[in-house]
């Protein structure tokens, strides 16, 4: 008997895509806070920032509706976000692992999400090894535009990753 050792979910964008793991987290721990520690904004495309944050990035919702630029998708939501950045103020590379492990363990109570790049187009690569299977922490992997050898997707899905995919 074959059996998928994942599951697909499609998003129209990378964007996009970034609400996902709120709407995970939200759904299978409803009562805890909401923490996403977001490595390397300024790698994520234009609307990762406020779809982060859990607020729309444009003008419009998926139905073509008209829906107010940065307002909550869910008003009864909220999340607490840090944006670790990718580059000192010389441009150097940082190292985010400390901040990661820092923030998760501070906020022991909260239901996390801590979110890695790797193969961004200038070349950013959180180090994967932070990633604790056997914390609470939702780890998610943006694969930027897939970048990598192929065979790191079936490691961080055997870790229990959520890997995110562009084709940008």
């Amino acid at each position: 008997e074959f059996k998928d050792p994942f599951d697909v979910f499609f998003a129209p964008s990378g964007s996009d895509l970034v609400y996902y793991p709120l709407m995970f987290q939200r759904l299978l721990n409803p009562e805890r806070p909401l923490v996403n520690i977001v490595s390397c904004p300024q790698e994520l495309g234009s609307g990762s920032l406020l779809a982060s944050e859990g607020r729309f990035y444009a003008h419009f919702n998926q139905f073509g509706e008209p829906v107010a630029r940065g307002e909550l998708v869910d008003p009864e939501m909220s999340v607490e976000v840090h944006h670790l950045s990718a580059r000192a103020k010389d441009g150097t590379i940082l190292d985010r692992t400390h901040d990661f492990k820092q923030l998760i363990a501070a906020r022991p109570e909260a239901a996390i999400i801590a979110s890695l790049v790797l193969g961004s187009k200038s070349g950013i690569k959180d180090d994967l090894k932070v990633i604790d299977p056997t914390s609470d922490t939702m780890w998610v992997v943006d694969l930027c535009q897939f970048r990598v050898d192929h065979s790191l997707i079936h490691e961080l899905l055997e870790r229990g990753v959520l890997v995110m995919l562009t084709g940008s």
